[in-house]
């Protein structure tokens, strides 16, 4: 087979390819022998399942949601399908009849593809969420300890990206905690003190017992000593 469980197929989608046929074969019998449907199916599509968490998870994590909880329930929901699918025979598209020769071949997703189905996407949308992040290295720890050995290498890989993700947004944390009107120039021009921006105003970094404020502050002008004669014999003028 050429279509796997759950692919999409349109008009001349190929199906099936024939190999070592001694006479030519109907293909109404073979395309009768595939079932297709309108939508997919938990019950024959484990991928499906793990694909509509992860459409819940990604859409919490975009800009106008910023639900990374949700997402993080998500994974919770994930790591239980992943527990059930490593436990499981996945090496299953191989079909052979009494004689041992192989008659039909499916494609059918490996333990890699569910990780990645399962992982990368998340990993992509969430790299700045603290709350992600934090759940999905635990996550991979989990499932190291409670599945076969045999899935470990692929669970491996993840853990090292999750890692080199978590090191990449700790560093443009720290990199943030320096906003741009502190570094450089702002600084001398707040004064030689090292005065530091809080809550509008400027205010010593030591040695200040009262913070002195250096907002733009309006007061009446006083007049000077010209006006105020000229305002004094307008008066005596207006008596």
């Amino acid at each position: 087979m050429l279509a796997a469980v759950g692919d999409t197929v349109v008009v001349q989608t190929p199906l099936l390819c024939v190999y070592g046929a001694r006479h030519a074969i109907d293909e109404t019998a073979l395309t009768n022998a595939i079932e297709t449907g309108e939508e997919r199916t938990f019950e024959q599509d484990p991928k499906y399942a793990i694909r509509l968490l992860v459409d819940i998870a990604i859409k919490a994590l975009s800009p106008a949601i910023n639900d990374a909880t949700t997402a993080v329930q998500a994974l919770n929901q994930i790591e239980d399908l992943l527990l059930r699918l490593g436990r499981r025979e996945l090496e299953i598209g191989d079909f052979r009849d009494r004689d041992g020769r192989p008659r039909l071949i499916v494609p059918y997703p490996s333990w890699e593809d569910f990780l990645r189905l399962a992982f990368d996407e998340i990993a992509s949308y969430g790299d700045q969420s603290v709350q992600v992040m934090r759940r999905m290295k635990p996550l991979v720890n989990d499932l190291t300890s409670r599945l076969p050995e045999d899935r470990h290498a692929a669970l491996d890989t993840g853990r090292s990206d999750c890692n080199l993700l978590s090191r990449g947004r700790s560093k443009i944390l720290r990199r943030s905690r320096t906003p741009r009107s502190m570094t450089g120039k702002a600084w001398g021009s707040l004064g030689s003190d090292k005065r530091k921006v809080q809550g509008g105003r400027a205010i010593a970094a030591a040695g200040e017992s009262h913070p002195r404020s250096e907002s733009l502050v309006l007061r009446p002008r006083r007049p000077s000593t010209k006006e105020q004669k000229m305002t004094k014999t307008t008066r005596k003028n207006q008596k």
